[in-house]
């Protein structure tokens, strides 16, 4: 990516708004540099199985995110230092579920701990997607904008 600054600008300005109060203490928090974007509370958890969904349930988990325009951090609201970090792969926009329009959004990604993790966060919808590496388990996590 050419420019990350501009793409920092560019990517927080789609979420800017609506940014909670605390957000400079979970900045330093989470790590100079980075901005947050938005809260997202999940909505639905999905468990794949061998074929099988089956919906697991979550409680009320806030996530926050944070991104320097390069990674993207998210953690459970209240636990900045918890964070779990994502290397944006796809910045500016993403295709919708027809596959044929684009929407602002970006993409991202992470192998910590054993597991494979993919981010897509929109300006009202985050979906996390898990692979652990030692199963052939799926388990996927959608959670929508969340105004403080």
């Amino acid at each position: 990516m050419k420019n990350h600054n501009c793409l920092v600008y560019v990517f927080v300005a789609l979420f800017s708004t609506g940014m909670s109060e605390d957000a400079t203490i979970a900045q330093s928090v989470v790590q100079a540099g980075f901005r947050e974007l938005a809260s997202f509370q999940v909505t639905k958890a999905t468990l794949l199985k061998l074929g099988e969904s089956t919906e697991i349930k979550k409680g009320q988990i806030i996530f926050r995110t944070f991104t320097d325009g390069i990674d993207i951090r998210i953690c459970p609201e209240g636990k900045e230092e918890d964070y779990l970090s994502f290397q944006i792969y796809r910045n500016g926009s993403i295709y919708d579920e027809t596959g044929e329009n684009l929407r602002p959004g970006v993409q991202a990604f992470s192998d910590q701990g054993g597991v494979v993790r993919h981010l897509c966060i929109e300006p009202r919808l985050m979906t996390l997607t898990k692979f652990p590496t030692s199963s052939s388990d799926l388990e996927v996590i959608y959670a929508t904008r969340y105004e403080h």
